[in-house]
């Protein structure tokens, strides 16, 4: 993984100034027990700048950096069910179905590295007694773009000498973005023991799990040249070109102690 930290002046050296504009729109019915919500949201920008991509293969261009225009929309939906007690059970289910795509150097639109389409929320609490309290999240989304590898060519060096090899392996890519990749899930739980603290508080002693289900929270990237080689294999294409996720995450857990006055 890379981290690139760059500050550029806005308005100087070509550099431009990015403008950004957003637009909400929220819709909330509560009837007894059940809330829902209904909310709009979009965005249009504009002086965009970011690093060109590694893939990017037009030789034309030398600056490392690229701006363009972007645009974004989305509905979100949730809808939410408590009891009347004060410390009742309760339910959340949240769908967002939204969009991002950017336009670099006037080019067309393309969905932006960002981008998931289809979101899945479900949140939950219970209490089990007079004391513990049960707590849930699952949380699953649809894969972001990919830009496809379509082939693999062998590469002649020029020049070699007689240690190396005449020819290397290389990408040819399609066009940015153009494919999806596999999409994420993650359950987290916790449960939290509630008792009377000194001077009159309120403490809780919990412990939650991360990922509780070990489930894939990565996306996908290439396994390299030579493919896997480990069997961890989520996707490949006809060109022989093999993917896997970028790293496995495991159940985290955490252990938590909160005082309220």
């Amino acid at each position: 993984m890379a981290f690139y930290d760059f500050w550029l002046t806005a308005g100087a050296n070509g550099v431009p100034i990015p403008v950004i504009d957003h637009a909400t729109a929220d819709l909330n019915l509560v009837r007894g027990v059940v809330s829902a919500r209904v909310s709009g949201f979009m965005s249009r920008a504009k002086g965009i700048v970011e690093l060109r991509p590694s893939f990017d293969q037009n030789g034309e261009i030398v600056n490392p950096f690229r701006d363009g225009r972007g645009r974004s929309w989305g509905i979100e939906t949730q809808i939410a069910l408590r009891g009347t007690a004060e410390r009742a059970s309760s339910v959340s289910l949240t769908y967002v179905l939204s969009q991002s795509s950017r336009s670099w150097h006037q080019g067309p639109w393309i969905p932006w590295a960002q981008d998931r389409r289809h979101l899945i929320r479900l949140l939950g609490q219970t209490m089990l007694g007079h004391h513990w309290t049960l707590f849930g999240a699952m949380e699953v989304l649809t894969g972001p773009p990919l830009t496809p590898i379509e082939q693999i060519v062998n590469v002649d060096r020029p020049g070699r000498s007689d240690d190396l090899p005449g020819s290397s392996r290389a990408y040819v890519h399609g066009d940015e973005n153009s494919a999806r990749g596999s999409g994420t899930a993650r359950a987290d739980v916790a449960v939290t023991y509630g008792f009377a603290g000194l001077w009159g508080t309120r403490m809780g002693l919990g412990i939650s799990v991360l990922n509780v289900g070990f489930d894939p929270v990565a996306p996908i990237l290439t396994c390299g040249i030579h493919g896997c080689g480990d069997g961890k294999v989520e996707a490949s294409t006809p060109s022989g070109v093999e993917y896997r996720r970028a790293f496995d995450l495991p159940a985290v857990p955490t252990l938590t102690l909160r005082m309220e006055f």
